[in-house]
């Protein structure tokens, strides 16, 4: 078994995944942790509290998400997926794609890994 950090490839791939079941998932999503939809009131929630699609939990809420993609080739800018607790659910989508200094430190960012069996 190996593991590596998301890349944004494989979050697509999931989104596109998720869509078979909810085409517009990825665009306009119901699902996930956020502000304006969680009894957790702006709070990250701990992993399968919310409601799974296609068995993946919080693509499009709970806590933006860090991938290995880099922005304009800048180390010291990454790239993160998804969307936060703090944030409604008309703020971002799951597929919103956003950058940061990876040096940046907060409790809705965090990271999924691609495990490959």
């Amino acid at each position: 078994v190996n593991s590596k950090l998301c890349s944004s490839y494989a979050w697509d791939t999931a989104l596109k995944f998720i869509e078979t079941k909810y085409p517009t998932y990825s665009t306009n999503s119901t699902q996930g942790n956020y502000l304006d939809k969680s009894a957790q009131l702006g709070k990250p929630a701990k992993t399968g509290v919310t409601e799974a699609v296609n068995n993946i939990y919080d693509m499009g809420g709970n806590t933006w998400e860090w991938t290995t993609e880099t922005f304009n080739r800048d180390t010291s800018f990454g790239t993160f997926r998804g969307c936060g607790c703090y944030d409604s659910s008309n703020s971002g989508s799951a597929a919103f794609r956003g950058f940061q200094y990876t040096s940046r430190v907060t409790n809705d960012l965090s990271f999924r890994i691609t495990l490959y069996l």
